[in-house]
C-alpha cells in the first residue's frame, strides 16, 4: 500500500509540469482530486462505519466533479466568469451551494445523539498505517 500511495502522490504532485502550460492549472486540479479520492477510500476501508462510508462517498463525489469538469473544460472550454465555480458555470448548477447544504446535513446527522460522532467502536487499522489510530 506504501508504494501505492507513493505513486498516486508522486503523479498527483508532479503530472502539471508535463502538460501544456494553458491546461497545467486543470491537470493539477484533476490529480490533486485523484490523490483525495485514493485517501478517501483507504480511510473508508479502515474505519467501517455508515457514517465515515456516507461522509467518504459526499467527499468523494465533489472529487469525481472536480475531475469531470475539468477534463471537460480541457477537451473543450467554456466561459467561466471570475468568482464563479468552474462546473456551476457549465450547467447553471449552484453546484457549491448544494454541497454546502449537504455536508451541514451529514454533519448535523453524524452529530445527533445516536449518530455517528459518538459510537465507539474498535480501533480501526489502516493498510496505510499498520498501528490502532487514536481518537
Amino acid at each position: 500500500m506504501a508504494v501505492a500511495l507513493l505513486l498516486v502522490g508522486g503523479v498527483a504532485q508532479f503530472a502539471w509540469h508535463h502538460a501544456p502550460e494553458q491546461a497545467q492549472a486543470d491537470v493539477w486540479n484533476v490529480s490533486q482530486a485523484m490523490l483525495v479520492l485514493f485517501l478517501l477510500a483507504a480511510f473508508a476501508s479502515a474505519y467501517r462505519s455508515v457514517w465515515t462510508w456516507s461522509a467518504a462517498a459526499l467527499l468523494g463525489s465533489w472529487q469525481l466533479l472536480t475531475v469531470a469538469c475539468s477534463l471537460a473544460y480541457l477537451l473543450r472550454p467554456w466561459q467561466v466568469r471570475p468568482g464563479e465555480e468552474q462546473c456551476s458555470a457549465a450547467l447553471n448548477v449552484p453546484f457549491g451551494a448544494i454541497g454546502a447544504w449537504l455536508l451541514v446535513l451529514m454533519i448535523a446527522g453524524a452529530a445527533r445523539p445516536g449518530g455517528g460522532a459518538q459510537r465507539r467502536r474498535r480501533k480501526p487499522r489502516s493498510a496505510l498505517w499498520p498501528w490502532p489510530l487514536r481518537r
